[in-house]
């Protein structure tokens, strides 16, 4: 099984057109900004592809913050691991074998946004 990083941006929109035997995975935050969602119903009604949605067990991205007092910045990006990552290999975990595809522009700093390098069997 085949899927692709889906977050509505350019990037992740075209692989997931380049790849329409990919499902797209979205890893909802809950504090995504509304441009995202009408982006995701769009792509649905033009290429009839269902987006799978996942979220991290438990609070979402704004109750973590307000449990903990604590505001992630570029110090301390937990927020993209913890409720981008985790989630999405948790889903993919379930599914196991399978090959998930992360856009990512050629003109990008490798220093800037590495991805998801999860050494995961299968």
């Amino acid at each position: 099984m085949k899927f692709v990083a889906f977050s509505g941006g350019i990037d992740s929109t075209a692989l997931a057109l380049l790849e329409p035997e990919a499902t797209p995975i979205f890893a909802d935050t809950g504090w995504e900004f509304p441009e995202i969602y009408g982006h995701q119903r769009r792509f649905l009604q033009v290429t009839e592809r269902p987006i799978v949605r996942v979220a991290r067990d438990g609070s979402t991205l704004p109750e973590y913050i307000e449990e903990r007092h604590f505001m992630p910045g570029h110090a301390s990006r937990f927020c993209t691991r913890m409720f981008k990552i985790e989630p999405i290999n948790k889903y993919l975990a379930e599914r196991l074998p399978c090959e998930l595809l992360i856009g990512l522009r050629a003109d990008e700093p490798e220093t800037l946004r590495a991805g998801n390098l999860t050494d995961m069997p299968g």
